[in-house]
């Protein structure tokens, strides 16, 4: 409902109808809506009473909207509180363990900490690049680019596919 005109005891109130049927107008008093000042000191009433802000009132499709968007975000933080939960733990526990992996094999080989850290930092990004330590075969074979190109059209698809089953009966 939006309020074109105050006069008096009786308020002017335009409601919402159907599409190509023309606006309905009624005369309702002040006391049946729920009402706001403007700073200009016209009335203003507001569609269902609340969300009332500075702007105006918010129509129904934007408060479904951020209804919905409040939702994802409670779903989100929520989902990332149980899987922090679950998680971390075993995290912390693979970090010691990988601390003493690597404090046994600098003291076994008579490693200085600081190149055992080199090496691992260049052999992590070979292994980025693609390099590969084990010589079964090479990442990018007919095989391997195959493999690559069939999960990348699985994933995402052709979009001028359609299905031919419109409904079922």
């Amino acid at each position: 409902h939006m309020l074109s005109s105050d006069t008096g005891d009786q308020t002017l109130v335009r409601k919402r109808r159907a599409p190509g049927r023309g606006v309905l107008w009624r005369r309702i008093s002040p006391s049946q809506l729920p009402l706001r000042r403007r700073d200009n000191g016209n009335i203003m009433a507001c569609r269902s009473g609340c969300c009332c802000g500075s702007s105006g009132p918010i129509n129904e499709d934007n408060a479904r909207f951020l209804l919905l968007a409040l939702f994802i975000v409670l779903y989100l933080l929520c989902g990332a509180a149980v899987f922090s939960a679950l998680e971390q733990p075993k995290e912390r526990e693979a970090k010691e363990r990988w601390a003493q992996r690597f404090e046994h094999f600098s003291q076994k080989y008579n490693l200085s900490k600081k190149d055992l850290r080199n090496f691992l930092k260049n052999y992590e990004e070979a292994n980025v690049a693609g390099i590969r330590v084990d010589t079964i075969r090479p990442r990018w074979d007919f095989t391997g680019a195959f493999y690559f190109v069939g999960t990348v059209v699985s994933t995402i698809g052709f979009t001028n596919h359609k299905m031919a089953i419109t409904g079922f009966s």
